[in-house]
C-alpha cells in the first residue's frame, strides 16, 4: 500500500511540474502556434490575463499546471463587442 501511495505522489509531480514547448502548447489548446505567439508577444501590454511563460535558454516554456489554472481564470465572453448585423433592402 505505500508503494501505491508513493506511486500516486511521484506522478502527482510529474503532471504538476510538466513542460511543454509551444507546438505541445498550440496542441493542447488546439489553435495554431502563431495564436500563442500572439499572446506572448502581447502579453505585457494591457493584457489583465497574461499568460504564464518562462523563456529558458532563448525558449518559450510553459509548465502545464499553470496554463490550467491561467485558462480557468478567463473571463467567458471571449468578444465584448457583438456584430451588428443589417438587413439589406430588397430592390421591389
Amino acid at each position: 500500500m505505500a508503494k501505491e501511495t508513493q506511486t500516486s505522489i511521484v506522478s502527482a509531480e510529474t503532471q504538476r511540474l510538466e513542460i511543454m514547448t509551444t507546438e505541445e502548447l498550440a496542441a493542447y489548446l488546439k489553435v495554431g502556434p502563431s495564436t500563442v505567439y500572439e499572446r506572448l508577444r502581447f502579453r505585457a501590454s494591457r493584457d489583465p490575463h497574461p499568460m504564464p511563460a518562462h523563456k529558458m535558454g532563448g525558449y518559450w516554456r510553459f509548465l502545464r499546471h499553470e496554463i490550467d489554472a491561467w485558462l480557468m481564470s478567463l473571463p467567458h465572453a471571449s468578444h465584448s463587442r457583438k456584430r451588428k448585423y443589417v438587413r439589406k433592402k430588397v430592390a421591389s
